[in-house]
């Protein structure tokens, strides 16, 4: 279907990957809605997460730091995602690291958010 266009009011969506480094230090709040891991040869994982400020997902590819802060966080929770930028590292001299702090909403609704009646109940109207 080469010459196939959608009905009127359609949009094509083309997903992209949230580049924190390029922005530098950035806080991003949101819904964790996907999480994966053992991706690739590298077996690395990746997050998806529904900002709260304009509820576009945005998926982003972990490291080692964000990984272990992302461990015990579920799938719908409110979380906030702050990259702290590049650091030296203090057990491998002359090398670097990137930094990340992650914080849960103790409070937020423990589920499967994936659609906007969802994510209202989460954040409120």
């Amino acid at each position: 279907m080469a010459d196939y266009q959608p009905p009127a009011g359609y949009e094509e969506v083309v997903p992209g990957y949230h580049d924190f480094k390029a922005k530098g230090n950035e806080v991003v709040e949101g819904v964790l809605m996907e999480k994966e891991e053992g991706l690739g040869e590298n077996n690395s994982s990746r997050y998806t997460l529904e900002r709260k400020d304009n509820h576009e997902q945005i998926m982003f590819w972990g490291s080692m730091v964000l990984d272990g802060r992302m461990k015990p966080i579920k799938v719908g929770e409110e979380i906030v995602v702050w990259y702290q930028g590049e650091k030296p590292s203090p057990k491998r001299k002359g090398k670097f690291f990137h930094d990340w702090r992650v914080y849960r909403n103790k409070d937020s609704v423990v589920k499967q958010a994936t659609t906007a009646a969802d994510l209202e109940e989460v954040f409120g109207k």
